[in-house]
């Protein structure tokens, strides 16, 4: 079980990083990810 949370982590720190690249490819364009636009308009 041990073996399984190590490389479970693993791809979570690689998926970060991952992220991080497509964040930082997409941000000259103005399109950074944010929670924020996830956000609903107030009526």
């Amino acid at each position: 079980m041990q073996h399984y949370f190590l490389i479970a982590k693993q791809v979570g720190d690689l998926t970060g990083v991952f992220l991080a690249h497509l964040d930082d490819s997409f941000a000259p364009k103005g399109r950074r990810f944010s929670l924020a636009g996830f956000r609903r308009s107030t009526r």
